[in-house]
């Protein structure tokens, strides 16, 4: 049952530090699967750890591109949850533990202008039959995609459209912008018709200079694409998402259901119909958030602090 909102192991946790006890609830002591090939375990184990006392481990040689790259190797065709829950799936079935785990991102346009980054985190728990999921979407990107090899400008009217620049130095500075070499460089080109990935997973000059260099003898075009290496170990702005969208899981999986005692249970949908302040009619905007069991299905309303909404927001007093 879903309940959304909206190796050589890797990534133990340390030690606990000395006289601090181990949290007593349902995930005490267990091994939670992680379905990553990028690191994203260091940033959930230690919150895992120190809220519910269990450990976040992921398998060894694990592949979690069979459902997508960001830099288009294979076709992203699977919704986040979806492959959250596949990438979740595939490490229990590797590792035989029935509870598993996985996070995907999204980065997209909203309104056609903003930048916005969608982290998706899930947990699976096959002994109680429950899938949690937790979504965060935070304003940004790690930065715009750049041309390199002749001199132009960004396509008029088009925001966040790729920036024509020449040379492997020019190259280095467009990566500069967006924070290389802390964040990664992804470096792609079309040659013969098809799009080539030059260079991934970029954190040095000299390999970054390497792939500019060797995408633009294969380019159709003589220019190749510098941009934000979008997976988690290369990217931290995601990692700090992961973090924060961990620590949320962590404390919904430590709140029990007060039907059934079921843990994981909290936000999953929001009702709308804030009564405005002149009128009394129902706005668009949300009144409460629904807390949800992913077990028995128990629910109830959490009423927003603002008890009723500005004129400007009714339809009626603001058509």
């Amino acid at each position: 049952m879903s309940n959304a909102p909206i190796g050589d192991p890797a990534g133990d946790p340390s030690p606990r530090p000395r006289g601090q006890t181990t949290p007593r609830g349902p995930y005490s002591g267990v091994v939670v699967v992680m379905g990553t090939m990028h690191g994203k375990q260091d940033q959930v184990a230690p919150v895992f750890a120190e809220v519910l006392g269990a450990r976040v481990l992921a398998p060894a040689g694990i592949d979690t591109d069979r459902f997508g790259t960001f830099t288009g190797e294979t076709a992203r065709t699977l919704t986040p949850v979806a492959a959250v829950t596949a990438k979740a799936r595939l490490a229990m079935a590797m590792t035989g533990s029935p509870y598993g785990m996985a996070s995907e991102a999204s980065y997209g346009m909203r309104y056609g202008v903003l930048p916005v980054h969608e982290e998706v985190l899930n947990f699976i728990d096959d002994t109680r039959g429950i899938e949690i999921v937790e979504g965060l979407n935070t304003p940004g990107a790690p930065g715009v995609p750049r041309l390199v090899g002749a001199v132009s400008h960004a396509t008029p009217g088009v925001p966040g459209s790729p920036r024509l620049i020449t040379g492997t130095a020019a190259a280095l500075e467009a990566a500069r912008e967006f924070g290389f070499p802390a964040q990664g460089a992804v470096v792609t080109t079309m040659a013969a018709g098809r799009l080539h990935v030059s260079g991934k997973g970029l954190d040095d000059v000299e390999d970054l200079i390497r792939a500019v260099q060797g995408g633009l003898k294969l380019s159709d075009t003589g220019q190749v694409c510098v941009e934000p290496d979008l997976r988690a170990h290369l990217n931290p702005s995601r990692r700090q998402a992961l973090t924060c969208l961990a620590e949320r899981l962590a404390r919904r999986l430590a709140t029990p259901c007060p039907a059934c005692q079921a843990p994981g249970y909290g936000k999953t949908a929001v009702l709308t119909g804030l009564l405005c302040r002149a009128c009394g009619l129902p706005t668009d905007l949300v009144a409460a958030d629904v807390h949800r069991c992913a077990a028995c299905g128990h629910q109830h309303h959490v009423p927003r602090p603002q008890r009723r909404a500005e004129p400007q927001w009714c339809d009626y007093c603001n058509p």
